[in-house]
């Protein structure tokens, strides 16, 4: 398995709610935007929010003007870093990854206050952020789960030696040159450039425990007494993430499988039925639903075409949300390698060579 460097880079204290992300996506569509009319979208959102802000748990993180460098932007920069938002030709458009969460909101939520996330929220927030960031991430919940109660300000002071004691482990872990250059590259920069740590690590600290707060993964009474404590669910997901020589990490292998398995315990909490143990003619009327879904959302030509790692996500998380199936993206994209028949199409996963990217097709038979 490889294992490689995963951090979001220069993240901003102020960037503390996901459900700005899950805003910024909803403004968006699969429309584009200039910067100043994304903004004034939402900061718009954000004004007409702002009483559901003040009624969740923590009230941190309010974006309050379109100013340069204000929230606003810093979340934008979040979203584009997070891969949520690209940029083409000077316009803000969703990315594959932000029209899949697109997708995701569609669906009412339980709780009208939107910063009160929905189980498809958190189960994508937090597979997109430990894709993205799990070196910073396991660093900050290996040091709650090791000093229970831990303050933010205990947090940020160990924080610089904790990550540097991680990364030289890593380094030592990973078989790849380039990969192992990486990471003790990132090292050194940080060591002899992090002249102040705890000016770098209010940058760090603060916005990824309020997403943990976000994703339930952290007890929520303590947090709003300033002490982090991890949650049942946080608990168990920690407790089911993989060792690499005695070190906590994650491969894309365990992203694309084992994670799945864990969120239907830990985030949607249900009993689930595993893919594994359905028979071909069960998964082909199981699937249904959702297969026809993901063209719907994702197909935009004449071509029956869709990405198929845009399908295959969205799939997975709608047949755990609404199906109480567990069939993680390894698994769809297995089964879909071979040719499937539902109800007189033929659905196939097929690599274009000229694009270098493989997609779900439909056809007639």
């Amino acid at each position: 398995m490889r294992y490689i460097y995963r951090v979001l880079e220069a993240t901003n204290t102020k960037t503390r709610r996901l459900a700005y992300l899950s805003a910024i996506i909803s403004l968006l569509r699969d429309e584009a935007l200039t910067e100043r009319a994304f903004l004034e979208k939402l900061t718009q959102w954000a004004k007409n929010n702002t009483s559901f802000l003040h009624g969740y748990w923590v009230d941190t993180g309010e974006i309050t003007s379109t100013y340069k460098n204000s929230a606003g932007t810093r979340y934008i920069d979040l979203a584009r870093k997070i891969g949520l938002v690209t940029t083409i030709g000077g316009m803000y458009r969703a990315s594959r990854d932000g029209l899949i969460l697109y997708s995701l909101l569609k669906k009412e939520k339980p709780i009208h206050n939107p910063f009160f996330l929905s189980d498809e929220e958190k189960s994508f927030f937090t597979y997109l952020l430990i894709s993205e960031d799990a070196d910073v991430l396991l660093t900050i919940i290996n040091q709650i789960d090791s000093n229970q109660d831990i303050s933010l300000s205990e947090l940020q002071n160990s924080f610089y030696k904790d990550f540097l004691d991680r990364l030289e482990r890593k380094s030592n872990l990973i078989e790849e040159d380039i990969d192992k250059r990486q990471i003790l590259e990132r090292r050194n920069i940080i060591a002899h450039q992090w002249k102040k740590p705890e000016r770098y690590s209010e940058h760090i600290i603060p916005p990824r425990i309020n997403w943990m707060c976000d994703l339930d993964l952290l007890d929520i009474g303590l947090f709003r007494k300033h002490k982090c404590r991890l949650s049942a669910s946080g608990k168990h997901i920690f407790s089911c993430l993989p060792l690499n020589g005695g070190l906590i990490d994650v491969s894309e292998e365990w992203l694309e499988d084992s994670y799945w398995k864990v969120c239907a315990t830990s985030i949607f909490n249900k009993k689930s039925i595993l893919w594994e143990n359905l028979d071909d003619v069960s998964r082909a009327s199981t699937i249904l639903d959702s297969l026809m879904e993901a063209f719907r959302n994702f197909q935009y030509s004449q071509i029956p075409r869709i990405s198929s790692r845009q399908a295959i996500l969205y799939m997975t998380i709608f047949l755990l949300s609404e199906k109480n199936i567990v069939a993680s993206p390894t698994e769809l994209t297995n089964w879909f390698s071979f040719p499937r028949i539902i109800q007189n199409k033929k659905y196939e996963i097929r690599l274009s060579p000229r694009e270098n990217e493989s997609y779900l097709l439909a056809s007639l038979i």
